[in-house]
């Protein structure tokens, strides 16, 4: 893990220099995005200066989000302090952007992440072999994949799960009902309900045991827990399509640098299985720009709580992520750049389903990183 005393000369230094500093003067502009299926809209923001710079595109966590996140703000301040342009963009059916994420395939969302860092590549502003990829949680699982598909120059990944989005959950279903109730019973017995839950999704099979186990929740204390109630429901059909997807196939023939950064009690990812996973797909490639961190003491959003967290991110409230994570992206695009050979071999195989109504043995399916 990162050290606590190295942890705060970092964010204390960068605390000083950025009260010492101000407000960087900065220059920015709306955009439409290109090449996705649907509109989206994005900003672009970077140094006052003009010349060509080295640009990093954002890519959002789940549910709706976009430029309107404060989140992306502060790390878009840091990334422009150190130099880059960055592209913030409105998932589709947020913000500005037309579509709706719920009513498509997982693999779109990958797709729009791809059409912004084209778009992001094609600025004048922006220097286009030194465009990188930053993702948070579930950017982070679609980040390698768009790193690979677009040739991009480096990635940085924070909070991401390195298992399926079906192991993450069951992960998450068992810290809650550990922290809701004692019986051993209810805690089985919630998640079997999960469990069915996914059995459904991925197969369109069985839906009465999941009807019994819905009924067997009402009035426990893992009710809240439950999935949608009917099989017409819009999540099954997105839900399907993204279960099992993880970022290991991409990651194994990713030629650029990787960061890799969890916080030790974030509570909504594996960290331990997570980082294992990402350190054995990165061994195939051995890329001397890896970085893989867990900061002790930080949660899902890098942010260190209580007044432990004062004296590590100072008294801004940042992550404490910002300023190692844009330090190590600049390390990566200074001239020349480090491609590795992809292993010999390919990835190992995962299924990537492209519709919404596919199920079962009839499902469409693809390598992360082979043409579709």
């Amino acid at each position: 893990m990162l050290s606590y005393r190295a942890a705060l000369v970092t964010a204390l230094a960068a605390w000083f220099a950025t009260a010492a500093c101000g407000e960087p003067p900065t220059r920015r502009q709306d955009i439409a995005i290109r090449g996705a299926g649907v509109p989206l809209a994005g900003t672009v923001v970077g140094p006052a200066a003009g010349g060509r710079h080295p640009a990093v595109v954002l890519l959002h966590g789940s549910g709706p989000d976009g430029r309107e996140n404060p989140y992306y703000g502060m790390l878009a301040d840091a990334f422009v302090r150190r130099g880059f342009v960055v592209l913030v963009y409105d998932k589709r059916g947020s913000g500005g952007s037309g579509g709706d994420w719920r009513r498509s395939p997982f693999s779109a969302v990958i797709d729009d992440a791809a059409a912004a860092a084209r778009e992001l590549r094609r600025h004048p502003w922006v220097d286009s072999g030194r465009v990188g990829v930053w993702g948070g949680s579930e950017g982070a699982v679609i980040a390698p994949e768009v790193a690979l598909r677009e040739g991009l120059a480096f990635v940085a990944m924070q909070s991401g799960p390195g298992v399926t989005f079906a192991e993450q959950n069951l992960h998450q279903t068992s810290l809650q009902v550990r922290a809701m109730t004692a019986d051993p019973e209810q805690r089985r017995a919630a998640m079997r309900l999960q469990r069915l839950k996914h059995r459904y999704a991925r197969s369109a099979e069985g839906w009465a045991e999941y009807q019994a186990a819905l009924r067997s929740a009402a009035g426990t204390p893992y009710a809240g827990l439950a999935g949608p109630t009917s099989p017409d429901d819009w999540w099954w059909g997105w839900y399907r399509t993204k279960m099992d997807y993880t970022p290991v196939p991409a990651l194994e023939r990713l030629g650029v640098a990787v960061l890799a950064v969890w916080g030790g009690e974030d509570v909504l990812v594996p960290v331990e299985a997570s980082r294992a996973a990402v350190a054995a797909a990165r061994s195939r490639v051995d890329h001397p720009g890896d970085s893989l961190l867990v900061v002790d003491g930080a949660d899902h959003g890098l942010q260190v709580n209580g007044l432990r967290g004062v004296f590590r991110r100072g008294l801004r409230n940042r992550p404490v992520s910002l300023g190692l994570t844009a330090d190590w992206a600049a390390r990566q695009v200074t001239y020349p750049l480090v491609r590795m050979q992809a292993p010999a071999g390919g990835p190992r195989a995962v299924p990537r389903v492209d519709a919404l109504d596919s199920a079962g043995p009839g499902m469409r399916a693809r390598v992360p990183g082979s043409p579709p």
